[in-house]
């Protein structure tokens, strides 16, 4: 695929994604609404609040896998890091295509199975998640220290 098909094959995935992304946040919006009108239980609201969460998160990342190009890079960082940070969850709640896209998006190489250990491994893992369980390890030292070294470390 040539960078014109490439570009013409982003452009629409973009428009598609954005226009499922606005049909999410709607349905989101509906189903807030009927909470709050009491025509659904508080069950029924988490339950589909969860579902949509979870699909809003997945147009996320697919979102940032066509946008070479963004106007709003630091409002879509937020977006992947907070969303990267829930994967697990995303991971439990999904179905077999989502875990197929966050297995792609992890381990880009794929996933193999060793005979030898009866265990699998990974040639690669995306580096986006090396450098943020990188921050991960970080943060937790960070959250270890005291109150005081939390504060200097703050800036305040």
């Amino acid at each position: 695929m040539d960078l014109v098909q490439y570009s013409d094959k982003a452009q629409q995935e973009r428009i598609t994604l954005k226009k499922r992304m606005t049909e999410n946040e709607k349905a989101i919006q509906q189903l807030k609404v009927r909470l709050a009108l009491g025509q659904i239980p508080s069950v029924v609201y988490e339950a589909g609040m969860q579902e949509l969460q979870s699909r809003q998160d997945t147009l996320t990342l697919e979102t940032a896998q066509w946008d070479g190009k963004l106007s709003n890079c630091l409002q879509m960082v937020s977006k992947i890091i907070a969303t990267a940070s829930n994967i697990s969850s995303l991971w439990k709640r999904g179905g077999l295509d989502v875990k197929r896209r966050i297995q792609k998006l992890v381990f880009p190489d794929g996933l193999y199975w060793d005979k030898q250990i009866s265990d699998y491994r990974t040639e690669n893992a995306s580096e986006f998640f090396a450098i943020m369980s990188r921050f991960s390890a970080t943060y937790i030292k960070t959250k270890e220290a005291s109150p005081l070294e939390l504060v200097s470390l703050c800036g305040r």
